[in-house]
């Protein structure tokens, strides 16, 4: 078999996030080919125009340059995602700031954006971390220090500690163990993908934690399957989000999603506090006490 005679190589990623892939091939901001062939080139174009009208999409490199540009976005992007969590995380230990307000500000410049300035979360799911990964072995591999994306990875996996510093700090308002709701387990609405996302690994820190926790009460409305968790006894899952609410002492909203606004029209008998990670609530009425992600939790009004 050779190349050029019996087959032909291009390397054709989709910028695409799951919840949305249908709507992201329909729309693409770029799409890119990448290929050492002119064969091949023009066969991937002649496909493409039947399918795209509009013909700037398409954005033709050759197979090293095309790999580099395509690990290199998703690098970019959890360069945000961090950049923002490390200005939240500043806001936090400062008295009088809040950062949705400062990375609203941030992102009005235009060379910088809106997109993935927010609070939030960490990054996760299947591309993100391992493109980050990626970029930076193959910075290795050539002999470049990949510090760029070992410093995105540093700040991005010190997030379950923050929010395992809140936790601590909380508790303190409670005269008895506490039992934790986690509202969103998988790593974003609208998918079923739990391994490595924020919530599955807070639970794991706090399946080995020893803070006083009794119970973690968990509600995701997308998740069918949850025997990865039979085996752990602090874990208990909640088909509703009444009833997470009800039996849960502080809830963390884990991924952003207009569903949790129904926390609105929930009236527990007992005061619960909400660690909103994610700015959905402006206010919510008593008994619920919000937390707002980014501002400094030994002020804030709690």
């Amino acid at each position: 078999m050779k190349n050029e005679k019996d087959f032909l190589i291009s390397y054709n990623p989709h910028f695409i996030a799951q919840g949305t892939t249908i709507y992201n091939l329909n729309n693409p901001d770029i799409l890119l080919i990448g290929t050492n062939s002119s064969k091949a080139k023009e066969i991937l174009i002649n496909i493409y125009k039947k399918i795209y009208s509009k013909r700037n999409v398409f954005k033709i490199l050759n197979l090293l340059e095309s790999e580099i540009t395509k690990l290199s976005i998703n690098t970019f992007i959890t360069n945000k995602i961090s950049f923002a969590n490390y200005i939240s995380e500043l806001s936090e230990n400062s008295e009088n700031t809040n950062a949705s307000k400062i990375l609203d500000v941030i992102g009005q410049d235009k060379r910088i954006g809106h997109a993935y300035m927010k609070v939030g979360t960490r990054f996760s799911g299947p591309c993100f971390p391992r493109d980050n990964k990626a970029l930076a072995n193959f910075a290795s591999k050539i002999g470049i220090t990949n510090d760029l994306p070992r410093v995105v990875d540093k700040i991005n996996n010190r997030q379950t500690l923050r929010l395992i510093k809140i936790i601590k700090y909380l508790k303190g308002k409670f005269k008895k163990r506490i039992n934790i709701g986690i509202l969103g387990l998988s790593y974003k609405k609208d998918t079923d993908i739990i391994y490595d996302s924020q919530s599955y690994d807070l639970i794991s820190k706090l399946s080995l934690s020893k803070i006083g926790i009794s119970n973690i009460f968990v509600f995701d409305r997308f998740i069918k399957d949850f025997s990865i968790y039979k085996n752990n006894n602090l874990v208990s899952i909640n088909k509703k989000l009444f009833d997470t609410v009800k039996y849960s002492d502080i809830l963390f909203i884990m991924y952003k999603d207009n569903y949790f606004l129904k926390l609105k029209y929930i009236k527990p008998k007992k005061t619960k506090i909400i660690v909103d990670c994610w700015g959905l609530f402006d206010h919510i009425q008593k008994p619920f006490k919000i937390y707002n992600f980014g501002v400094n939790y030994k002020i804030n009004n709690v």
